[in-house]
């Protein structure tokens, strides 16, 4: 997601995914993290990430950004925190013999979720949607992380829900998330 600045209309701020340690996307169940970067020539970039730039931990995913009705900016995004089954951040430029290819070695592969094959554990409540919030987007003092839906629930999913939304000038929310089911995906 891209929001443009308030006081600068060159200046944009996008709100994105990336894989620490030169690993490829097969890693994002450890090493995905949702960070900030900022353009100062247009929407087209280039982009730099900010100083502050991350924004959650592993394991952070897909964010979506809007203004909230104040002027704040507003991120939702999926996320897990220290779960069992997830190691610690993986060095895959380290594994590779010092090449940064962008490839997952075996070893960063949880065996217990089957990380590399993306075939999980049954009945486990892995990812659930939250938010955070900051009036001052260049300070990089973010809300503390709110979860969407009740601890109980966790979501509509087990899985990373892709949460996107509107929220209206009245502080109203209308939101559209998408359900892992037997039978496929829906929103």
């Amino acid at each position: 997601s891209c929001l443009i600045d308030d006081h600068d209309d060159n200046k944009f701020h996008m709100f994105l995914s990336y894989f620490p340690n030169n690993c490829g996307h097969i890693a994002d169940t450890m090493n995905s993290h949702v960070a900030h970067a900022i353009s100062t020539t247009g929407f087209e970039g280039p982009y730099k990430l900010h100083e502050h730039s991350k924004i959650a931990d592993e394991w952070s995913h897909e964010p979506f950004a809007t203004r909230g009705p104040n002027g704040e900016y507003v991120v939702y995004f999926s996320y897990t925190r220290n779960e069992p089954y997830f190691p610690t951040l993986c060095d895959c430029k380290a594994l590779n013999n010092g090449i940064a290819n962008g490839t997952t070695p075996e070893i960063c592969c949880n065996t217990t979720a089957n990380a590399c094959t993306y075939s999980e554990p049954k009945n486990l409540t892995r990812h659930t949607t939250v938010m955070r919030y900051t009036n001052d987007i260049n300070s990089g003092k973010w809300s503390e992380i709110q979860y969407l839906w009740p601890s109980s629930e966790r979501g509509p999913s087990n899985s990373d829900t892709n949460f996107v939304c509107k929220i209206f000038p009245n502080g109203t929310v209308l939101g559209f998330s998408r359900r892992h089911t037997e039978k496929g995906t829906n929103v």
